[in-house]
């Protein structure tokens, strides 16, 4: 099936918001009509309304109204996707194709620290500080009904906690040695300046074995496609 194409949609108006005596039936009809209003608008069909395939702004166009129009009523507890594995796995290549489809906000630490690092200030060493603002970022959007896909494992359970929100435990792993070990040597970066690991690094880096359920998908000899589609489902709703 061919992919459809990516229009720019329209941002809301204020006309599309209801005031604050709107029923929640009011507030879903409402929410109804301007969600039909986009997909008129996009030409994509209706079943591909949270698809992959569609651009950031016209998801971000339905996840502002959404809040707008469901407030304090939301349904489902917004979750805080806490990915974990060791470089090379394929982390970043799933947590890229699986934010948008989720329509998840992502935190990449790697991308953080290299910002923080382009400062002339900044020490080489940063201890925990950026975990600590990834948190930070993470409990503020948390606290707005967004889900939030973060590759910081540390004090994760904290950060929801503090935005009342779930917790999803999703480990990236590669069981073929001889794979994983071809990843590390061959892959290059995307975020300009960012020093790669080599293979004895990562061969030797502490990783704590798990203390709690998680769910695990195995990237070895798989398409990164097939990967996302499992963690797509086993996250579910």
């Amino acid at each position: 099936m061919q992919k459809p194409k990516c229009h720019r949609a329209a941002p809301y108006r204020r006309r599309d918001l209801p005031d604050a005596h709107a029923s929640r039936g009011q507030r879903r009809d409402l929410a109804t009509t301007r969600l039909q209003r986009l997909i008129d608008d996009t030409g994509v069909e209706a079943h591909r309304v949270a698809s992959w395939h569609l651009t950031w702004e016209w998801r971000r166009n339905c996840a502002s109204l959404n809040c707008c129009l469901l407030g304090e009523n939301r349904e489902t507890k917004a979750r805080l996707i806490a990915l974990a594995g060791l470089p090379g796995t394929g982390k970043s290549g799933v947590a890229r194709l699986l934010a948008p489809r989720l329509g998840a906000m992502w935190l990449r630490i790697d991308t953080m620290d290299q910002a923080i690092w382009t400062s002339p200030a900044a020490p080489r060493d940063l201890q925990d500080w950026t975990y600590r603002a990834a948190q930070a970022v993470a409990v503020d959007n948390l606290a707005l009904g967004f889900d939030v896909l973060a590759d910081c494992v540390n004090d994760c359970q904290a950060a929801a906690q503090r935005a009342g929100a779930d917790v999803k435990w999703l480990e990236i792993v590669c069981s073929d040695p001889a794979e994983h070990r071809r990843r590390v040597e061959t892959r290059t970066s995307d975020i300009a300046g960012l020093a790669l690991p080599d293979w004895d690094v990562v061969a030797h880096r502490a990783y704590d074995a798990w203390d709690r359920d998680r769910l695990i998908v195995d990237t070895a000899h798989r398409s990164l496609e097939a990967c996302v589609d499992e963690a797509f489902a086993l996250l579910g709703r």
